[in-house]
């Protein structure tokens, strides 16, 4: 396995990636403003969203795996869904503002930025609204490549779907994600 470092390394070189993929798309396609073209707002009630991503992490994930627990209770388990958390957690030896940082700070802000305000809102134009936000949540879910994860993730991507969807902006989706990061990474030490 990669040290910390350079997972944090490589998520960072992808996140440069996707800011210069949205800037361009914005500047040559857009208004050239990361706010309009893709929702980058906040407002105060946004913070709501940490509590909301906490609750989530708590009961609604816990909703979606007990049946698969129930059915297959040696590949949904509670030590497998928590393994990828807790060997971040490991490898960072000690560097945990720094998985704060990564995970609950990076993590929300670009892959709601690409995935909600550039797929989501870019896709929502053209395409029933509803499907683009489950068609989104899938592709989120796949996208981190853990099997065991994906219908957690699925959940999860829908209510950070619906969350931009309904208000228009990123703010709450961000807020949500993070409060669900955090709890996770809590609950992973």
């Amino acid at each position: 396995d990669p040290s910390f470092a350079v997972t944090a390394g490589a998520l960072v070189g992808a996140w440069a990636v996707y800011l210069i993929a949205m800037w361009l798309a914005s500047d040559r396609a857009g208004s050239a403003s990361m706010v309009d073209d893709f929702g980058l707002s906040f407002r105060w009630v946004d913070v709501l969203g940490l509590g909301i991503g906490a609750l989530c992490s708590l009961v609604l994930i816990r909703l979606v795996y007990l049946p698969l627990e129930a059915i297959w209770p040696a590949t949904f388990s509670e030590d497998r869904l928590t393994e990828n958390a807790k060997d971040l957690v490991d490898r960072a030896s000690g560097s945990t503002w720094i998985v704060i940082l990564v995970v609950v700070v990076g993590a929300p802000l670009m892959e709601e930025l690409f995935y909600r305000g550039l797929l989501q809102r870019s896709l929502a134009s053209r395409f029933n609204e509803v499907a683009v936000v489950v068609g989104v949540a899938l592709l989120f879910s796949i996208v981190h490549f853990r099997p065991v994860e994906i219908p957690g993730l699925f959940a999860i991507g829908l209510v950070f779907g619906f969350a931009a969807l309904r208000t228009g902006r990123l703010g709450m989706a961000i807020m949500i994600h993070a409060g669900f990061n955090l709890t996770g990474i809590l609950q992973a030490m």
